[in-house]
């Protein structure tokens, strides 16, 4: 079975109306990552291995819901962030529309601090639910929110 194929049956863990359109998207660190179009809606399939993936989404889940546009996750028919799919997992993630911020342009780097700063002050008050993690991924989360 070729990767496409396996990629599409672990796709079926979230019940998209189908057919999928999948593309691979380059530029990923430490990941592989795919474009998922349905009837009218993108997706960004993601598999990666490292045991900070899966607090990773846990932050831009909690992000989501705290109405900051992060391209969180989308939970699995059965609740899962993840399935695995051979030694990594494959997380879904929505699409977050918008562009590439131009380091050249001084507007651009205003847009990404402000940006960053509402991402940090959300994060301050609250820290989110490591419900569910490894004790490694869960100490990553938690040291990142102490930094």
């Amino acid at each position: 079975m070729n990767d496409q194929m396996l990629l599409q049956r672990a796709l079926d863990a979230w019940q998209l109306p189908g057919p999928l359109r999948i593309e691979p998207l380059e530029g990923g660190m430490n990941s592989r990552a795919w474009r998922v179009e349905t009837a009218g809606e993108l997706f960004v399939a993601k598999l990666a291995g490292d045991t900070a993936f899966e607090a990773g989404l846990l932050v831009a889940e909690y992000l989501e819901q705290a109405g900051f546009r992060a391209g969180g996750p989308i939970r699995t028919r059965t609740g899962a962030l993840t399935v695995p799919l051979g030694d990594q997992c494959l997380t879904l993630l929505r699409f977050a529309h918008g562009q590439a911020i131009d380091s050249n342009q001084v507007e651009d780097l205003r847009t990404w601090g402000a940006t960053m700063g509402r991402f940090h002050s959300l994060l301050l008050p609250q820290r989110p639910p490591l419900r569910g993690l490894s004790s490694i991924g869960a100490q990553i989360a938690q040291d990142a929110f102490d930094k």
